[in-house]
């Protein structure tokens, strides 16, 4: 006889269907206006390499046409000129005259043609602006429906993950077990961790495209992409940089294993379980590393950079990058899942602060209205990061000196050099 069937599971399973069914719904939305996006987001790069080629070409032919206005001024004074000495002649040489004014009338009609061919450039060139004002425009409209969609989409999302959070508290009250919020994104597990990696995969995208365009150019030949999930930045990175080596770490092995699967043709791609905290890579292994849509979830972010910054090689980069910052128009539903998910967002100045005592030369640049922003810092040498320490107790000793009253240490007596801090 086989056993009776958990009662708890029944009520539980009975209870989820229609939230579940609910879920379902919103998903297939949010892919459809993922779709939509993707679709608009592809006519608006068309409009605007449609555009910026007009006008490269509009461009290219004022040259040329100006050379012709030149060119017919030059004639007309030569034709104004031979008139002039037929002038002359009138009523003297008859002959002479009516050689004179041939000779005129001939150079007119060069400047004529001469001026035709302007005035035909000239209309092509004044067409080609025109294309691109065009284009320029029509790229605009489509850039507004690529984010009007995808607002929708991440609005289908909110919903999806508010309709599975309540599942999952539901199955908290019946099982007793806690599954933190956000933890599908944090560290992705089983079959929803598979579909948030999915998630992020494409909703990422553009801002990794956007991310990877404000990077000066670089070549380096060994490349870590820290928190790399889905494996979406490695397939970027190597698009960018094909002969770079490249490598990834994550510490979900649900990542591991879909970023190895999205890229499973990469030769010497090496993809590990491991954590921002104990990169388990020598000191300078790197020229370039990456971390997208992860930081605000590393436990010690201070630490934690200087983890990868011990990784980096000296003029190595490290690119840091969040669809989210602290600024007055960031969005309800961003500050939303910032609380809930306990993502550490921190200030565009303190991460610089944190990059920089790091030992990077660090900037940032920002998209306000996506709320993205991308932090680029270049190692120091360690003869500079020496400087920088010297210069930083100087004038910590400066500080210390004017709180207690006492006079600052002058210029020409400050220590320096490697000995400074001892």
């Amino acid at each position: 006889m086989s056993p009776n069937p958990d009662p708890t599971v029944s009520v539980l399973d009975i209870m989820c269907k229609d939230r579940y069914a609910e879920a379902e719904a919103h998903k297939r939305r949010r892919d459809e206006l993922s779709q939509e996006a993707r679709n608009w987001a592809l006519r608006r790069d068309q409009y605007r390499d449609r555009s910026k080629d007009a006008l490269r070409e509009a461009k290219e032919l004022i040259p040329y046409r100006d050379a012709i206005n030149v060119k017919v001024k030059e004639i007309k004074e030569r034709r104004d000129n031979a008139h002039a000495e037929a002038a002359k002649l009138k009523g003297k040489d008859k002959e002479a005259y009516q050689a004179a004014r041939e000779v005129g009338n001939r150079i007119h009609e060069e400047m004529l043609a001469e001026a035709e061919k302007g005035h035909a450039l000239n209309d092509k060139i004044n067409g080609l602006f025109e294309e691109s004002r065009v284009d320029r425009i029509l790229a605009q409209a489509a850039h507004k429906k690529f984010v009007q969609c995808r607002k929708g989409a991440d609005e289908e999302h909110r919903k999806y993950m508010d309709t599975t959070r309540s599942m999952r508290d539901m199955r908290s009250e019946f099982t007793g077990e806690e599954e933190p919020p956000g933890s599908e994104f944090r560290c992705p597990k089983g079959e929803k961790g598979r579909e948030a990696l999915a998630h992020m995969n494409e909703h990422h995208a553009p801002l990794a495209d956007w991310a990877l365009a404000q990077l000066p150019e670089i070549a380096p030949s060994k490349i870590l992409d820290i928190g790399c999930g889905g494996g979406m930045l490695i397939g970027k990175l190597h698009e960018k940089y094909p002969d770079a080596r490249l490598f990834g770490v994550d510490i979900s092995d649900e990542s591991v294993a879909a970023t190895r699967a999205n890229n499973k043709g990469l030769k010497g791609l090496k993809v590990q379980k491991a954590s921002v905290s104990k990169l388990p890579f020598r000191d300078g292994s790197f020229q370039l590393i990456t971390a997208v849509e992860t930081y605000f979830f590393w436990p010690d972010l201070p630490n934690d950079i200087r983890s990868a910054v011990r990784c980096l090689s000296e003029g190595g980069m490290m690119v840091i990058v969040s669809e989210a910052y602290p600024h007055p128009e960031l969005d309800d539903h961003s500050r939303q899942n910032i609380s809930e998910y306990g993502m550490n967002i921190v200030e565009n100045d303190e991460m610089l602060k944190m990059m920089d005592e790091a030992g990077l030369d660090a900037r940032f640049v920002t998209l306000p209205e996506n709320s993205w922003v991308t932090f680029i810092g270049v190692k120091r040498s360690q003869e500079a990061g020496v400087l920088q320490q010297d210069l930083q107790a100087d004038e910590d000793e400066d500080d210390s000196a004017d709180e207690l009253g006492a006079p600052a240490v002058p210029a020409a007596e400050e220590p320096s050099g490697p000995d400074a801090d001892s």
